[in-house]
Parts: structure tokens; C-alpha cells; sequence
């Protein structure tokens, strides 16, 4: 029962004001697999691609986030 209640105030409450994210959004500036729309071999993969904060310091899910893409196929 805590930890649900800790999940759900990290889920709806957690903010930040030292890591920006949010500015590239996905599917508006990027594809889903985070390529840069209308240019040739750029991607984008940082914070700013992020929906909602991750919970904690970004740098953990941007790291497996630029691992998880470049280890990715491309499908175009």
C-alpha cells in the first residue's frame, strides 16, 4: 500500500525545475524512433524528447534511451 502511494506521488506530483524536457516533441520535431523530421541522418536523444519527467536525474533514461535507438534498425 506505501509504495503504491509513493508510485502515484512520484506519477502526478514529481517536478523539476533543473531539468528541462518536453521542447522536441515526438511525433511533431521527431518520428517515433527519434529521427529529426524533414532532415537526413540526425536524430534527437536527450530530455527534451521526454513527455513527463522520468522520476529522478534524466541521465539514466537518456542513456538507455540513446542505447535502446542506436542498437535499433531502421525501419525507413
Amino acid at each position: 500500500m506505501f509504495l503504491r502511494k509513493v508510485v502515484f506521488i512520484n506519477q502526478n506530483f514529481q517536478q523539476t525545475i533543473w531539468h528541462y524536457h518536453g521542447g522536441c516533441q515526438v511525433g511533431r520535431v521527431v518520428d517515433k524512433g527519434y529521427r529529426v523530421l524533414g532532415i537526413d541522418s540526425l536524430r534527437v536523444i536527450d530530455g527534451s524528447t521526454f513527455y513527463h519527467t522520468p522520476g529522478a536525474n534524466p541521465q539514466d533514461t537518456v542513456t538507455m534511451l540513446g542505447r535502446q535507438v542506436h542498437g535499433a534498425k531502421d525501419s525507413a
